[in-house]
């Protein structure tokens, strides 16, 4: 926007996204994608010099930092309240117990990491709403739209709802996931009484590996034809239909009642709710359980470890947003008596717990290309601009970020660096088994296995030596690269081979940064990044990029 008013352009977002066909966002980015195609408050912010200017004070992030404020120590650390410390406590005990467990029988399994990971977490979690328990949804409603009154503005906003001009012919995809081995659901009953709901979903699609734990989900708001046209709304697993096993844990019994879910669903989810579920992170929480299939293979030391875990299970299991598949339309659950909460409820509901696409692509790009395929075919150049932001830390003997294969030669790597989800885009992978990295470990979950989101062939990168615009300053590095891609075949994403396009990557990694403020330190980061990120476009040289990128102008014209 400082770029175009410089050149004399209106500074206007229809002017500057005037190109766009199609946004798909993960996890974070879900919300800022959704302010700016529905919030008019949120868009008009960045259309004078003057709103661009007070964005860190009155504006969006200034008023973050407000409502952020009171909740930490004097040395800046959240407060861990007695509601939330127990559950950290509790899912301590747990994994160590699970690790002695697991030792007894000869297999071994290091529990501090996660456990590290789980205190991270929680403590993050402990500003969000550590007085009412955790519930990712109150988290969204407390604070992410608190800001300009957005809560307010975009109360009953749908993803069929009239949304900004510029927006209106743009597919809108927001990126989720769901977890394929068990959740839980909920819980009746106490003591030996208790009962715990769980539900699981396996693809049907033959050779995606059953081993993942999660599969993509795309929430769709289609582009609007004609002027006066409302956007329609859909979800699709693009894996492919699913198997639902919903599971009733009682000592004594245990009932069993399967459900198949179609890959293609009509949408009543609101705005908010798929932005919601887009950015449930913690949504691992709701499957602890699940982490047993992991760790080992033994379907004994399985079922000992989710009964250990189910009940930490239960006490995360709305930070999984809660939906229901009925008819062959995803929608809001509706609220439930207690005492009608059986597990034939649950079924005829088609209840489940969905999750942040972080857990498949968290770049998004795999949504993208699906929606791209499926509406313009595979025959057309696509041109896709990746805007990743990352706190990666470098290797420590390296001193880099993650490397890509700059010749055909394994040992041929780069020496500039790039977060991991973005080099995780390359590779040959079909998601069906049959090649290494079909599945991943996730680098902040380290036993939790999601499916490979290799989209691209790694040629792109041959013969690369350096970005091809770069920026420094202080814990803050950009880059951006402009690579000739070609797809490979990816069925977790049911992304076809062979299509050609060009893919504009934008990355910003800043190591004192954090996905969600977990000390005052982080906000502070949060401010320095918009004003570096500002800065590095509007009079570092980025400017002519991306307004290439964005197909307005091309580079030194």
């Amino acid at each position: 926007m400082d770029g175009l008013a410089a050149s004399g352009k209106d500074s206007d977002i229809d002017q500057l996204l005037g190109n766009i066909k199609g946004m798909a966002s993960s996890s974070g980015g879900s919300w800022f994608s959704s302010m700016l195609s529905f919030s008019q408050a949120f868009r008009s912010q960045f259309e004078s010099k003057a709103g661009r200017d007070n964005y860190n004070s009155s504006g969006y992030n200034g008023q973050i930092r407000q409502i952020f404020s009171g909740l930490f120590n004097m040395d800046g650390t959240p407060r861990l309240t007695p509601t939330v410390k127990p559950y950290v406590d509790a899912v301590e005990l747990a994994l160590n117990t699970a690790q002695s467990l697991l030792k007894l029988s000869g297999v071994n399994f290091d529990a501090v990491p996660l456990i590290d990971s789980v205190r991270q977490t929680a403590m993050a979690y402990t500003l969000l709403d550590g007085q009412s328990g955790l519930n990712w949804r109150r988290f969204i409603d407390t604070y992410v739209y608190k800001p300009l009154a957005m809560d307010l503005e975009l109360k009953n906003i749908t993803l069929t709802s009239q949304r900004n001009t510029w927006a209106r012919d743009v597919d809108l995809v927001f990126g989720a996931a769901m977890q394929t081995s068990a959740v839980v659901l909920g819980k009746t009953g106490s003591g030996l009484t208790t009962s715990y709901g769980r539900v699981s979903a396996l693809p049907n699609a033959p050779g995606v590996p059953l081993d993942q734990q999660f599969t993509p989900l795309s929430l769709l708001s289609s582009a609007s034809i004609q002027p006066a046209e409302l956007p329609k709304a859909s979800a699709l697993f693009t894996a492919g239909s699913l198997q639902s096993t919903y599971k009733d844990l009682k000592l004594g019994r245990a009932k069993v009642i399967q459900k198949p879910i179609p890959s293609q669903l009509s949408n009543t989810l609101s705005l908010i709710d798929a932005t919601t579920i887009s950015s449930a992170f913690g949504a691992v929480g709701a499957g602890l359980g699940a982490v047993a299939s992991v760790l080992t293979s033994s379907p004994t030391l399985q079922e000992s470890l989710n009964t250990l875990l189910t009940p930490i299970s239960d006490l995360l299991r709305n930070e999984a947003p809660a939906a229901g598949i009925a008819k062959s339309v995803l929608g809001p659950l509706p609220e439930v008596p207690p005492t009608s909460r059986t597990l034939d409820v649950a079924a005829q509901l088609g209840a489940l717990r969905l999750a942040d696409s972080a857990y498949t692509d968290n770049t998004a790009v795999g949504h993208l290309l699906r929606q791209i395929q499926d509406s313009k075919g595979t025959t057309s150049p696509f041109s896709i601009i990746l805007l990743m932001n990352s706190n990666e830390a470098p290797d420590p003997l390296t001193g880099l970020q993650k490397q890509v294969r700059v010749g055909p030669d394994a040992s041929m790597l780069s020496r500039f660096g790039l977060p991991s989800e973005v080099t995780n885009l390359f590779g040959q992978s079909k998601g069906d088994g049959s090649l290494d990295g079909d599945s991943i470990t996730m680098v902040r979950f380290p036993i939790v296995k999601v499916p490979s989101a290799h989209l691209f062939d790694e040629a792109a990168w041959y013969g690369r030596t350096a970005p091809d615009w770069s920026y420094s300053k202080g814990s803050i590095n950009l880059s951006y690269h402009k690579l000739s891609v070609t797809t490979v075949e990816n069925m977790n994403f049911g992304v076809k081979a062979g299509q050609n396009g060009q893919l504009h990557v934008f990355s910003a990694i800043n190591t004192e940064s954090a996905p969600a403020p977990f000390s005052s330190t982080v906000l502070s980061e949060y401010a320095e990044n918009y004003d570096v990120l500002r800065e590095a476009i509007a009079s570092g040289g980025g400017f002519a990029h991306l307004q290439n990128a964005l197909g307005l102008t091309p580079v030194g014209a």
